[in-house]
């Protein structure tokens, strides 16, 4: 008989200890595969889900080395929550050969009495919980229990942007697409955010003018500043990733630097590898790159319409003649400081 563990779950994202779970229910129990069923609606919880085929894809990103990982569809395009029971039952009636262990974290134990049809679900398939750090919860159900050291993480902290435990091509892959506004969030106060999604949509509007990439130009924008504040990487560690990389902005204000780590923290921690990006982002700050995306963030951040001052004049030329747009920005920027004006050529 075909033994298989089913791990349900939102997943939104999927993160180290679902896999971790996933593996050890493997090596413990035995079964010839683990099936992630996925949800497309939670019935102890409120929060609207990342789409279903976003939240699959990532799935499959997680445990794509994994042959013995499936993604399980069966609750795919229902209109109304899913309930184990109620999963279980089809599973039971597609597949009348194979028996099913149901995986639990230690926590939802606790919450069993809360399930629709507990009762009749330990008796269709063997519930099996890990312990936490060791510790079994006690129940009234008939559950195994699975040993597995404590993964101290959890979806929600995923999207409030502690990315430590989330595979790389995951955190890339909802970077990218922007399902977790939080992670930009809480890297910067509300005006720094709101700055940051106004340059976003004045970049993809100057790329839409010049026939560039818009997603591209939006993503550059929406990402330009998050290390300004210095809240994913410190100003100390900033110091001594300088000191290795770019010894020469050491000698400019903390307030320069940002550029530069802000591209830093897209590749190393949100493994945005479009050299592009990172590129205008790197740049943005004194206007030294000059190709037609970082020329975009640069016109876009000095001009942004929340600034207290009006800028519109400034965007309406760089949507004309980006080239001269860019030269009339940069000199408006050197008058403004009284610096010594460098038209870019």
């Amino acid at each position: 008989m075909r033994k298989i563990g089913l791990l349900g779950g939102s997943f939104d994202p999927v993160h180290k200890g679902h896999i971790a779970m996933a593996k050890h229910a493997l090596q413990q129990l035995h079964v010839d595969e683990v099936w992630f069923v996925l949800s497309e609606q939670t019935p102890l919880k409120d929060r609207k889900l990342t789409s279903y085929e976003d939240r699959r894809k990532m799935l499959e990103l997680a445990f794509h080395k994994f042959a013995k990982f499936k993604v399980c569809d069966i609750e795919k395009g229902s209109k109304q929550k899913n309930y184990t029971i109620d999963t279980v039952k089809r599973l039971k009636k597609l597949h009348p050969t194979t028996e099913f262990y149901f995986l639990l974290g230690n926590d939802q134990v606790d919450q069993l009495d809360a399930w629709k049809g507990i009762d009749e679900l330990q008796h269709l398939v063997q519930l099996c919980a890990f312990a936490r750090n060791g510790k079994a919860s006690k129940s009234p159900y008939k559950w195994q229990h699975l040993a597995m050291d404590a993964v101290a993480i959890s979806s929600s902290d995923i999207r409030s942007g502690k990315l430590e435990h989330v595979d790389a091509d995951v955190i890339s892959y909802f970077c990218t697409k922007l399902l977790y506004d939080d992670i930009l969030k809480t890297a910067m106060s509300t005006y720094r955010y709101e700055h940051s999604l106004s340059v976003a949509t004045l970049c993809k509007e100057l790329a839409h003018a010049h026939n560039l990439d818009e997603d591209l130009a939006y993503l550059m924008g929406y990402y330009h500043d998050i290390n300004k504040e210095f809240k994913r990487i410190s100003v100390e560690d900033s110091k001594r990733i300088l000191h290795v990389l770019a010894p020469d902005l050491l000698k400019e204000k903390e307030s320069i630097w940002h550029g530069f780590m802000g591209a830093y923290v897209c590749k190393k921690q949100l493994f945005l590898k479009n050299d592009t990006l990172c590129e205008a982002i790197a740049h943005h700050v004194l206007g030294n790159c000059h190709s037609n995306y970082a020329k975009i963030l640069y016109i876009a951040d000095k001009c942004d319409p929340l600034r207290d001052y009006d800028s519109s004049a400034l965007i309406a030329r760089s949507k004309e003649n980006l080239h001269e747009g860019f030269r009339a920005v940069k000199k408006d920027q050197a008058t403004y400081y009284g610096e010594e004006y460098n038209d870019g050529k």
